[in-house]
């Protein structure tokens, strides 16, 4: 398996992106300011069939394609995790994960579902609210 280069290199390339998200999700910051998520709701969504993170996420006896989530909220601050969710897109654009809360320049979507978003922004902001709990037990490296 290939090494994908340093541990500084890799820092340097995190650190970019975290740059880029944050100037490119300022839009998407506008809903943590208005609404307030809650994360019992976020919990029963992220395990719904509604968002589908289950379908992806590495879980138990669950998806494989996305990064385990269970300590997602350690690694990545609420606005990282809403701009994921909202438009993943913007970090990984041929990335397999759909925006979830975008409306335009899509692709493959069906009539009944053009300009709709596939969550809600309260839908967004409830996940957001747990993930952000998924934190690292205590003394875990």
């Amino acid at each position: 398996m290939a090494q994908r280069g340093s541990g500084r290199s890799r820092m340097r390339r995190l650190g970019d992106r975290r740059s880029f998200l944050k100037e490119r999700s300022k839009e998407l910051l506008f809903l943590g300011a208005v609404l307030v998520g809650d994360p019992g709701q976020g919990e029963r969504l992220y395990r719904s069939r509604e968002a589908t993170c289950t379908l992806c996420h590495v879980s138990p006896s669950r998806g494989d394609i996305g990064p385990d989530l269970s300590t997602v909220g350690s690694r990545l601050s609420p606005d990282e995790i809403r701009a994921r969710i909202a438009n993943a897109r913007l970090l990984n654009p041929g990335g397999p994960m759909p925006s979830y809360g975008q409306t335009e320049a899509l692709t493959n979507v069906a009539r009944a579902f053009e300009g709709r978003a596939i969550l809600t922004p309260q839908q967004i902001e409830d996940l957001v609210a747990y993930l952000s709990t998924q934190k690292r037990p205590p003394g875990m490296p």
